[in-house]
This record gives structure tokens, sequence and C-alpha cells, in this order.
């Protein structure tokens, strides 16, 4: 015991979880990941411009047409043939279906409001929580701490919950809608997406995977077709004697390679998180419905176990235990 005493107590600060594995999923690695997607996608230092259109003709620059085809659109070729210079890139007719590509101006905006809606669940709770969890697991997160201080802090902890036993139900109702909130975000960012891309990002996973499966001579690549790395761009400019003269322009979206990366990632890690996520929803109505009344003690006691040694909760349910026992002795006796 004295070689303890002469140890410095120096430990490592934990934060304080006040959800579980899956909530983590969510604001944390989720979050992140949306955040470094919008960061990467706006490097002009590895990716150089956006957009990269010409030849521009004799009376405009280059500049000017490049500036127009980003603000504006572009777009390619709804239906594709094996002679066209580039997939969709060919000759344009009056009855010609073309597609329009809007989005790229756009990636790194979305990308950034997903992972703002990633974490808005977590800053709901954590903001009703409001420092609860911290405040009840203070002092007893260190290994170190002698026998009177913890004992005294698990004294005031069990009342605590004795004061509070069944009234911590629509604290843990919040918790639970945020839950919802978790699972409903993935589903509603998907159909997002989904119209962001043009309705080609539902089955954009399944489709990458079977291109890979497919002989040369039947692949069109998913990706190419969802994020073209060659479009199309029109640009209407005034003759010499005032008339109108239409300018098609080749341009070339260096971030598409890393874009239908991006979104190939996203696809895959949105399908594998709503499933948890819904299970999540499926065992919490189980549980409400089996403990009722008891809901709010249990999420409470669960969420004290994850911040606290077993042996220091243990120590807290025998001392909950006393203290009931002591009060209907009282009630008893009076």
């Amino acid at each position: 015991m004295s070689l303890l005493k002469s140890l410095p107590l120096t430990t490592v600060k934990k934060s304080v979880r006040i959800d579980n594995f899956i909530f983590h999923l969510h604001y944390r690695i989720t979050a992140v990941l949306l955040t470094a997607a919008s960061l990467l996608i706006t490097s002009k230092e590895h990716f150089g411009k956006p957009i990269n259109c010409g030849p521009p003709p004799p009376s405009l620059t280059q500049e000017l047409i490049e500036n127009f085809c980003r603000t504006r659109s572009t777009f390619t070729l709804v239906n594709s043939q094996f002679n066209d210079p580039h997939l969709g890139v060919n000759t344009v007719q009056e009855d010609t279906p073309i597609i329009y590509h809007k989005y790229y101006q756009w990636v790194w905006l979305v990308l950034s409001l997903q992972a703002a809606m990633f974490y808005f669940p977590h800053y709901v709770w954590k903001t009703i929580d409001n420092g609860r969890m911290s405040c009840m697991v203070k002092g007893l997160t260190n290994p170190l701490c002698d026998k009177k201080s913890m004992d005294a802090k698990i004294a005031i902890l069990s009342q605590y919950v004795l004061r509070n036993w069944n009234k911590l139900n629509k604290w843990a109702y919040t918790y639970f809608m945020c839950e919802i909130l978790n699972f409903l975000n993935v589903i509603g960012q998907i159909y997002m997406i989904d119209a962001f891309l043009g309705g080609g990002f539902m089955t954009y996973g399944l489709r990458v995977l079977e291109y890979g499966f497919l002989d040369e001579e039947y692949r069109n690549d998913s990706m190419v077709v969802v994020f073209p790395r060659v479009t199309k761009c029109s640009f209407q400019s005034f003759g010499m004697s005032g008339d109108v003269q239409v300018h098609d322009a080749i341009c070339v979206l260096p971030l598409n390679v890393v874009n239908e990366k991006i979104y190939v990632v996203l696809w895959f890690w949105l399908v594998l998180l709503a499933v948890p996520s819904g299970f999540v929803l499926v065992y919490r109505s189980r549980r409400m419905y089996l403990m009722q009344a008891g809901v709010g003690d249990w999420l409470f006691l669960s969420l004290l176990g994850k911040n606290v040694d077993g042996l220091v909760l243990d120590m807290l349910l025998e001392e909950v235990e006393v203290q009931k026992s002591k009060s209907f002795h009282s009630i008893f006796i009076s």
C-alpha cells in the first residue's frame, strides 16, 4: 500500500459516454468522414481546377468558358454509342435526349451539410443531458481513489438514484427519440443524395459491384455514367454581325474521379449504418414494452455502467438496496 501511495496519481482524462456505440458511428465516424471528404474536394493543391473546358473561340477566353460552364451546367447524352469519342459525348441534334450535370458545384457544400445533419441528434441529446452523466461519474473513474472518498460518492449517488427512481422516463424517451432521428437521418440522406445526383444513387453500389463481374465487352462503367469525367457545354455568344453563335466546348471534370470514389464509400457505409440503426430501434421498442415504467432507470444505470468500473457499479447497487431497506424499515417503525 505504501508503494501505491508513492506513485504519482496521474490518470488520463476519459470523455464521459452519454450514448451507445451505434450513436458514436453517426456523429463521430460518419460526420468526420463527410467533413474529410468535403475538405478533400476543396483541395486545389492536389486536384487543380475543378473544371477545364476548351477550345475557346477566337473572340472568347478559356477562363470565360470555364466559369460559364461551371456556374451553369454541363451535359452528356442519355444514350451512349460505341463510336462516341467519350462516353456520352457526341454531336447533339434537336431531338437528342441529354442529361444535365449540375451537382459538381455543390458537392463540398452538400457533404458539409450532411456532416452537420449526422451530428445534430448528438447535439440535441448532449444539450438535454446537460452534463448530468458527467456530474454523476465525477470522481468514480479514478482506479486509485481511496475507499473513504469512493464510499462517500457512492452514498450520494445512491441517494440521487432513489430520489429519482421512476422519474427518468421522459429523459429516456428523449434519448430514444434521438436514436429515431439517427435512423431517419440515414434513410433520408440516402434519398437526398439520390435526388442530388439526379436519381443515380439508389442502386449505385450494386451497379459498381455488377460492373466488376461483367465481361469487358459488356461493361458500362456505372461510376462514369453518374460522374462523367468528360462532358459538353454549349455557350452562346454574339458574332461580328450581331447574330447569335453557339459554341460547344469539351469539359474535363477531374474532381469526378474523386467524387465517384467518395460516393461509392458513402453508399456502402450508409447502407451498413442503416441496418444496425434499425435493429437498435427494434431492441428499444421491445425493451420499452417489457419494462414500461422502469425504462428511465434502466437507461441511467446502463449509461452509468459505460463510464465506471463494474466493481463501482456493484457497490452502487448494493448501497441502493441498503438505502431501500433503511427507508422501508423506518416507515414500518413509524
